[in-house]
């Protein structure tokens, strides 16, 4: 059990309402336009959709490539300069995306985005909070994820709307214009040059706590290998279902409608279960949140498989993948903190987005080769399997973190 949590500073509370504000949009921009605008590009720039759903895969693949380098900046130089950089990053990538006119122009705009992934979504935002927050980190990134579960509500009825009254240039003008006069001003105002020390200062007893807590040596580096080897099973089949799902309910005899119902039931639940988290944290460590996300996401693909026998099945499917997808991406943020510290954290977190970033990119397209190969059937057994053993690894990270770490 933990203690109670300290109400967050005011400082804490102005970068989190504001990284909230940006998130929103850097998701919808940078991350989910593609849903919304991604036929169009097909159509109006003749492309394939290969390559223009390739092309998103392409921005997540530098994403995480850059996601190390992008951890160490922070931790170097601040979460101030690094967002604020990324902010004119994602303008100019969402404005060579406005001005495309053929392959090498869209891929080009896939290139700069995928740096934008790096530097204005979730990684960098936790690492920027922490160095503010301090202490009261958990805390803060919670809350920051609770703006962040209406990226997808938001944005994809917005973007939806802006392509069919504007065009979907033009949405890309507007996206761009707002990283501009939103995000850059407030990356630029709001955050830090570095960890505010203040922020960690506490009583004697809890700092000292707080320092046992922290892994060393060889128990470290398992623990490191198995957190990342968690996190990106959970990425892998977040992003594999998140892309198929709908399509597979239907393939198993759901009707589309109801499929649709499920999906819509999906972001609620990620709110519920950060809302829950935070009602929570008094009672419960970092550690206890990703086991439950990682425990919950098998449970949830199973009912998946179950669809096809009763409609409750799926929706009992949605409960337990959005509660699941909800928790991970504060365990995330927490644990890392949690288990190596608040030294360097920037660029432990950036090393261990590194494979799950390329689970992301890589799951669409493998999940496509295997429901067209093998069938659903085959490809839920994979989600299984992939499930099960991120439940493994994160079983292991809180064995190995309860024995101490000495």
């Amino acid at each position: 059990m933990t203690p109670a949590p300290a109400p967050l500073s005011s400082a804490a509370r102005r970068a989190v309402v504001g990284l909230g504000i940006t998130q929103i949009l850097a998701w919808g921009s940078v991350y989910y336009v593609i849903g919304v605008i991604g036929p169009t590009l097909v159509a109006a720039l003749g492309l394939s959709s290969t390559l223009v759903y390739g092309g998103f895969s392409l921005s997540l693949v530098v994403g995480a490539l850059l996601a190390p380098a992008t951890g160490r900046a922070i931790d170097h130089i601040g979460g101030r300069k690094v967002m604020a950089a990324g902010s004119v990053v994602a303008a100019s990538g969402l404005a060579v995306a406005a001005s495309a006119q053929g392959a090498a122009s869209y891929l080009a705009s896939c290139v700069l985005l995928g740096v934008a992934v790096a530097t204005t979504l979730y990684d960098a935002a936790f690492a920027a909070i922490t160095q503010i927050a301090g202490r009261q980190a958990r805390r803060a990134i919670t809350l920051l994820t609770l703006f962040g579960g209406f990226a997808s509500t938001l944005a994809w009825p917005l973007t939806t709307w802006l392509a069919s009254v504007w065009g979907w240039r033009e949405t890309y003008w507007f996206y761009a214009a707002a990283h501009l006069l939103v995000c850059l001003p407030v990356h630029w105002l709001l955050l830090a040059d570095g960890p505010d020390q203040r922020a960690f200062d506490g009583p004697k007893e809890s700092a000292q706590a707080e320092r046992d807590g922290a892994m060393r040596g060889p128990a470290r580096r398992a623990a490191f290998w198995l957190f990342g080897l968690a996190l990106t099973a959970n990425s892998f089949v977040f992003s594999g279902l998140s892309a198929h799902f709908i399509a597979m309910l239907g393939t198993m005899g759901l009707a589309e409608r109801t499929a649709v119902l499920v999906g819509m039931a999906i972001g609620p639940m990620q709110v519920l279960a950060r809302v829950l988290e935070m009602a929570s944290a008094a009672r419960h460590d970092a550690l206890a949140v990703g086991r439950a996300s990682a425990a919950l996401l098998p449970l949830g693909v199973g009912f998946l498989a179950l669809a096809a026998l009763h409609p409750a099945a799926a929706f009992a499917f949605a409960v337990a993948y959005g509660l699941a997808n909800g928790l991970i991406t504060i365990a995330k943020g927490a644990m890392t903190l949690h288990l190596f510290g608040s030294a360097g954290y920037g660029a432990t977190l950036g090393l261990l987005s590194l494979p799950s970033l390329a689970a992301r990119a890589a799951a669409p397209t493998i999940f496509s080769l295997s429901n067209e190969a093998a069938g659903v059937g085959a490809t839920l057994a994979l989600c299984v399997a992939a499930a099960l053993g991120g439940l493994a690894a994160m079983e292991g990270v809180a064995r190995l973190a309860r024995r101490g770490g000495g």
